[in-house]
């Protein structure tokens, strides 16, 4: 569901407005043996609506504890306020899951939201602290571009962040054609690299 709130197409999520992202999102699948979906795009093409399709599927089908990182703490407010809270107060199925937050002791605050089996943390890449805060089955990291190269002298939020749920940081083997059009393009060198044209 997209809520009115937060996009300029609002209403039910039809893949095939997006068909690119059918893959993206069946990868994130749990029946999928892919660990890591890397998602190098240009912007406004859905990349964000597919993430948070996605945390819509594990609150309601595969719960876990799981991290959405944005390049700041400030983003990671807004982007649950504007997105993440519309959509789950217009899913009946999430807004059961997720309490209300002006409930006593609903779990629900603008940086967490509890639902059985699992939690969500948003956070900003800007932190380590934050980035280290929990250990996650299931981790979104948005807009990482805008991520810092250095973060409190730890080095990449990118391999904080990996590091801290259990998975290897990326490799450093030089790629001039990533070079020039990213600046995080480690995680793309190891992906499969497939792309999809539209016509």
């Amino acid at each position: 569901m997209l809520p009115a709130k937060a996009t300029k197409e609002a209403g039910r999520w039809r893949t095939s407005r997006t068909p690119y992202l059918k893959e993206i999102m069946n990868c994130l699948s749990p029946s999928s043996p892919v660990e890591q979906v890397v998602f190098m795009k240009g912007a406004q093409v859905g990349g964000t609506e597919c993430g948070n399709n996605w945390l819509g599927y594990v609150i309601d089908h595969t719960p876990g504890p799981m991290m959405y990182v944005l390049p700041t703490l400030d983003m990671a407010k807004r982007t649950s306020k504007q997105r993440i809270a519309p959509m789950i107060d217009e899913m009946p199925d999430l807004r059961e899951k997720v309490k209300d937050p002006r409930s006593r002791d609903s779990g629900n605050t603008l940086l967490t939201k509890e639902f059985p089996n699992g939690v969500l943390i948003f956070t900003g890449a800007n932190s380590a602290a934050g980035l280290r805060s929990m250990p996650a089955r299931f981790l979104f990291m948005d807009e990482v571009d805008a991520y810092d190269d250095d973060v409190d002298g730890e080095g990449s939020p990118i391999n904080l962040d990996l590091l801290a749920k259990g998975r290897p940081a990326p490799e450093d083997t030089p790629d001039p054609e990533l070079e020039e059009t990213s600046n995080k393009p480690k995680p793309v060198r190891r992906s499969s690299r497939s792309s999809y044209l539209q016509r």
